[in-house]
């Protein structure tokens, strides 16, 4: 992985226009200091709705893409 890819993420996850409301970014729902997780059983959507389960962890997401 490069340093130009890392930093390429790292732009990404807190770019609120990757969102389908453009109003929030990665970084709401998958925090760092909580392993890339919400930190709660379970996640809330854009709109507020509850999910069934939490945001997943997107430790290592980079090297699951082929």
């Amino acid at each position: 992985m490069s340093g130009e890819k890392v930093e390429l993420g790292r732009y990404l996850f807190y770019d609120k226009r990757m969102s389908a409301n453009g109003k929030q970014s990665c970084v709401k729902c998958h925090r760092q200091e909580l392993a890339f997780t919400n930190g709660r059983a379970h996640a809330e959507g854009m709109t507020g709705q509850l999910h069934p389960r939490t945001s997943m962890s997107l430790v290592n997401a980079a090297y699951a893409l082929v």
